[in-house]
């Protein structure tokens, strides 16, 4: 692989217990059948506090000193988000979190026979290279690429609202051998213009062994509809030990070669876009990005860092796609 075609983010956080750090520990379940609910998103709203889960449902989160006021979120698809104050958990203890399931008002379907169904690919299907976020201590981030009916995914015929059939992720490099990707469909804010909040209540999960290629995520069962714009998203499922040997990898590599680990930018609409490159070298999985200038003008993708962390501009197009159908 060229070494230009690697684009990665990756923060190291030490933790130091002496600083006024506090750590929560706990476990998150279903409050009626009590049986643990995994990978479910924790922390505080745009900050760089967050984490996911494990398989378990256990959780291990550091809140840094000076976020004793803030509240804390407990969220999982299909279930009522939990708010409680940091000051209300206790440092070092285990502490019980029981979500509720969120009943939603499911619209009727009816199916009948047809003889042909239109369906359209959007998206982006451009690719050269791939992309990361990981942290040691943080868990929960993901890419979104919004889709629209737009050049250079154009169809003439084609409007909203739609039924979302499938979609593909691609994915550029995987050194794991098994790796978990959680599909999410969020809301275009509309007054940041960034992704909101969930619109697809089910947790779509796909675990897979392949190092590259196409991930397909098929949607067709759940006769989801669309009636506007919006943003797809996918986030990395990386339980404590995973993203600590990951870390870990790279921050190796980075101290025994240090001239192949470059700071650069890229200017995405006008704007200049940091990220780190490292040369020739590949841990974990990388999704597939594009960031040459063509993608960069006419698509719209951004990532977060944690569970709750703020949207951010992404140096590179996430390439995925979308099957709508009418």
């Amino acid at each position: 692989m060229p070494v230009s075609s690697i684009l990665l983010f990756i923060s190291f956080f030490i933790v130091n217990p002496l600083i006024g750090q506090k750590i929560i520990h706990g476990h998150i379940a279903d409050e009626q059948t009590k049986k643990a609910i995994p990978f479910a998103n924790i922390g505080v709203l745009n900050s760089n506090v967050g984490t996911i889960s494990n398989e378990d449902g256990s959780f291990s989160i550091y809140i840094p000193a000076g976020f004793s006021r803030d509240t804390i979120i407990f969220s999982a698809i299909g279930y009522a988000e939990k708010k409680i104050l940091l000051s209300h958990l206790n440092d070092n203890q285990d502490s019980p979190i029981l979500l509720s399931v969120n009943p939603t008002m499911l619209e009727a379907v009816t199916v009948t026979a047809v003889k042909k169904t239109k369906e359209y690919w959007l998206g982006n299907r451009y690719f050269k290279g791939g992309s990361i976020y990981a942290d040691s201590i943080t868990a929960g981030s993901a890419m979104a690429l919004l889709i629209e009916n737009k050049y250079p995914s154009f169809h003439k015929d084609f409007s909203f609202p739609a039924y979302i059939k499938k979609a593909m992720l691609r994915i550029s490099d995987n050194t794991f051998e098994e790796f978990k990707v959680r599909i999410r469909i969020l809301e275009v804010d509309t007054i940041t213009h960034l992704p909101g909040k969930d619109l697809f209540d089910k947790n779509v999960i796909v675990t897979s062994r392949i190092k590259k290629g196409w991930l397909p995520f098929d949607l067709s069962s759940f006769q989801f509809k669309v009636n506007k714009p919006f943003f797809l998203v996918f986030e990395w499922i990386l339980e404590d030990d995973d993203r600590i040997n990951l870390v870990n990898q790279f921050k190796e590599f980075q101290e025994k070669n240090p001239d192949r680990v470059t700071r650069d930018t890229m200017m995405v609409r006008g704007e200049k876009v940091p990220f780190n490159s490292y040369h020739n070298f590949v841990a974990g999985t990388f999704f597939g990005v594009s960031p040459i200038q063509f993608s960069l003008n006419n698509y719209q993708s951004y990532y977060r860092n944690n569970s709750f962390g703020a949207w951010e501009k992404a140096s590179a197009i996430l390439t995925a796609r979308i099957l709508l159908t009418k």
